[in-house]
């Protein structure tokens, strides 16, 4: 009967090893799995940072682009102003030619 009581002893005994063993691997992949969340996270964060700088830059190109268009247009009615005005001091030179 004590030899039967020993054996279920260290069979509980071992059982309780085995969880111990078993609770502690599951204890290091929660933390595992943890640590790759946070980095997870990190990396969409690093992630939102960059998108909002290409934005940035993006709406920085696009008023660039309208600041440009509008100097053209001004360029193109500045030469269109001088056109006439040389057509108009042709137009006076012709008049003193013999």
């Amino acid at each position: 009967m004590i030899t039967n009581v020993n054996q279920v002893a260290r069979t509980i005994a071992a059982a309780v090893e085995e969880q111990s063993i078993t609770t502690g691997e599951i204890s290091q992949n929660v933390t595992q799995t943890a640590t790759a969340a946070g980095e997870v996270v990190s990396g969409i964060t690093d992630s939102t940072e960059t998108s909002k700088l290409i934005a940035t830059s993006i709406s920085g190109v696009d008023e660039g682009a309208k600041l440009t268009a509008d100097a053209a247009d001004k360029t193109k009615q500045a030469g269109s102003e001088v056109s006439r005005i040389a057509n108009r001091l042709g137009a006076l030179v012709n008049q003193f030619r013999l």
